[in-house]
């Protein structure tokens, strides 16, 4: 008997391990399995012995090749997947009936044979598909699907939550409603404008498909939506209503270097400090009011003295970088009230909230009483998460809030 393995006699175990690195692992045949681009039936010859001199060379082997395709053939509870065997005559073995290929008739017959935990990803994969294809809702739900499968990855790696949003802000995006803003302040209901940021490409895509190719026509989603481009460069200085617009020559967006917002007073009774431009984006008009936006740490110009006759206000993200930074900047303006950054804030995007891969373990001096004790829950994990993004609050929250801030009287 031969140590050797043989070159016949594809073992069940084989049979599985070939077609699941080449119809599972492989994300690209994963796809076109899913899209029905694989033509079935599919088809695996066995390799039966072909001489009794194999058979007898390797008996253990043999026994393994039959007793497996005969206990897959005893298990098989539909005609989806089927052994087809034949009688085979050898000379000095008695007839023998032979497993001589596997024959699987759909993809669902594919799945099962490859084993359980394919048939479970095989089975998420198209409840996703059915649920969103169902969800959005379009008449030619073939290549909505197709799109679908193209961006599987994304999809998949998507919590519940941020699939609810997609399906939400699809319906709200039209075109040209962007004419005039930045893409951070699309009037969208019930979805954060950085949700659309991130998934720029999908929503693209899917929309593509929506509206007839028309995105891809306009030259991307900003474009179709008619938004202005983003400004790029130094910190941001954006007046937000006529006034100070006026005063600025007319000048709707500024990039400012912070030695010249040391010595530059800025027209308006209200400064506005956002840690993250892009949040700056989202503001519409706030009544006296100038923001500046994007410096991050870079706080030192709030030491100007023009400052001192100024209503200043920080927003920031709700983790412990941001209550660092708010601290910062109240040393030098001790006047400067946070906003939205309390404990209103996270408990009403409390699922919007991320992990703070990393934080500051000291508690900042110069926070408030309540301050104090939000960042210390933070710390402690009181929250589902530590961080709450500026970008991931409604616009319509953060208008409300801005604005009550803006004409309030103190």
């Amino acid at each position: 008997m031969s140590s050797k393995a043989p070159d016949w006699g594809v073992l069940v175990t084989t049979a599985r391990e070939r077609w699941r690195s080449r119809f599972l692992d492989n994300a690209k045949n994963y796809r076109s399995v899913l899209a029905g681009e694989i033509a079935f039936p599919l088809t695996l010859p066995l390799k039966p012995p072909k001489s009794a001199k194999d058979i007898l060379a390797h008996t253990a082997h043999f026994q393994a090749f039959y007793q497996q395709w005969q206990a897959l053939e005893r298990s098989l509870t539909n005609t989806a997947c089927e052994v087809v065997w034949e009688l085979k005559r050898f000379q000095s073995v008695a007839e023998q009936r032979l497993p001589v290929r596997l024959v699987v008739h759909d993809a669902t017959g594919l799945m099962r044979f490859i084993g359980s935990s394919a048939y479970q990803q095989w089975q998420s994969s198209e409840r996703l598909l059915h649920t969103l294809v169902t969800g959005i809702g379009v008449t030619d739900s073939v290549s909505l699907r197709t799109t679908l499968i193209k961006h599987l990855a994304t999809l998949e790696a998507m919590s519940e939550d941020k699939l609810r949003l997609l399906l939400g802000v699809l319906p709200q995006l039209q075109a040209q409603m962007g004419r005039g803003e930045y893409l951070r302040a699309l009037p969208v209901v019930g979805v954060d404008t950085k949700f659309i940021e991130q998934h720029g490409y999908l929503l693209e895509a899917i929309l593509d498909v929506l509206h007839e190719g028309a995105i891809s026509a306009a030259g991307g989603l900003s474009s179709w939506l008619a938004c202005l481009e983003k400004p790029r460069d130094w910190l941001l200085v954006r007046p937000l209503c006529p006034k100070p617009l006026a005063a600025l020559a007319g000048m709707s967006i500024l990039r400012l270097s912070t030695e010249t917002l040391w010595h530059m007073p800025l027209p308006a009774h209200n400064i506005l400090i956002i840690e993250n431009e892009q949040s700056c984006l989202a503001l519409s008009h706030i009544p006296e009011t100038i923001a500046v936006a994007g410096g991050g740490k870079n706080l030192s110009w709030l030491g100007a003295e023009w400052l001192v006759d100024k209503r200043v206000a920080y927003w920031g993200d709700i983790d412990s970088e941001g209550f660092a930074m708010l601290s910062q900047a109240r040393t030098k303006v001790p006047q400067l009230k946070a906003l939205m950054m309390d404990v209103a804030t996270v408990k009403r995007f409390a699922e919007r909230m991320v992990e703070e891969p990393h934080s500051v373990f000291k508690a900042p001096e110069c926070l408030l009483e309540a301050e104090q004790h939000l960042f210390q829950n933070l710390r402690r994990g009181v929250y589902q998460q530590g961080r709450l993004e500026q970008e991931r609050l409604d616009r319509d929250y953060i208008q409300q809030q801005v604005l009550a801030w803006a004409v309030a009287e103190e």
